[in-house]
């Protein structure tokens, strides 16, 4: 969701080239984490935490980022 927020706000010029300009984040959306249950924030937690092992120990495991993602998307879905 982070990546579809800055997506949104960046400028892309030729040969590929993606960039920020001083203000393009300042109008940018964010999430209102304060709307988030206790128990989806402890998921979320729990989850950040195992895949921050992951790296650690070299084996990245990216579904549980996608996870996350997903307690997100299904959270602030419109």
């Amino acid at each position: 969701m982070a990546k579809q927020i800055f997506d949104d706000n960046r400028r892309d010029y030729g040969d590929g080239l993606k960039k920020f300009e001083p203000n393009d984040l300042n109008n940018a959306l964010m999430l209102d984490l304060s709307r988030l249950q206790e128990e989806k924030k402890q998921s979320i937690l729990n989850l950040y935490f195992k895949y921050r092992m992951t790296v650690l120990d070299n084996n990245e495991e990216s579904s549980l980022v996608n996870e996350i993602n997903d307690i997100f998307v299904n959270e602030y879905a419109i």
